[in-house]
């Protein structure tokens, strides 16, 4: 398989919580997979707010959120929506916190996020920023979340189309690898996919 050196970092994610509670400050910090608002994404995102810092090829980039941690589990509120197409007097789509789902919960303002832990919103006027919330606020936490991200450029020549059909097919699958290349010869524009590209860099590694 292609591998990539240890000393070369691609991504890095670097999640602080600051928790407000009972008059002190306490950090605490835990790596989690990237997870970075993208504009257009969904309400609540501001790329704007980020912090960004380039040097060389390497790019880092800093984003403050707020959100609410689920005393009982330790993890922080996740939300669905649904569509509201055809419903009348009401927003495009109604969110909900909850438990479950791959994207957390996380906004700019900790004012309004303080705001949620201790109010819902009818459905008809539930959005991002403002969602349903069906839990107790004695069990939520407001936390502040620091995002940190750093990218690094790369570069990677992939071989031709002579080249990885020759070494993922030509002992294994001589037929196949004759058929191809005889159409090769026939058709130069052929394209190979990423099955073709996956089977070149196992057989190198075999």
């Amino acid at each position: 398989m292609l591998l990539i050196s240890n000393k070369t970092l691609l991504a890095a994610t670097w999640i602080h919580f600051l928790i407000y509670q009972n008059g002190r400050v306490v950090e605490f910090g835990r790596h989690k997979g990237l997870k970075i608002p993208r504009e257009y994404s969904r309400p609540g995102s501001n790329p704007g707010a980020a912090t960004i810092s380039l040097k060389g090829n390497l790019m880092k980039n800093t984003v403050v959120k707020y959100g609410l941690r689920n005393k009982k589990t330790g993890k922080l509120l996740k939300y669905f929506f649904e569509s509201n197409k055809g419903k009348k007097f009401c927003s495009d789509e109604t969110y909900e916190l909850c438990e479950w789902g791959t994207n957390d919960w996380l906004i700019d303002s900790k004012l309004t996020a303080a705001y949620v832990r201790e109010n819902t919103t009818e459905w008809y006027n539930a959005g991002y920023d403002t969602p349903q919330n069906a839990f107790d606020k004695e069990d939520l936490q407001l936390v502040k979340v620091t995002i940190t991200t750093e990218e690094e450029d790369l570069n990677i020549e992939l071989p031709t189309i002579e080249e990885i059909f020759k070494k993922a097919y030509e002992e294994k699958e001589p037929i196949h690898y004759k058929y191809v290349m005889e159409e090769l010869k026939k058709r130069p524009n052929i394209k190979y996919d990423l099955y073709d590209l996956l089977r070149y860099y196992d057989y190198v590694e075999e």
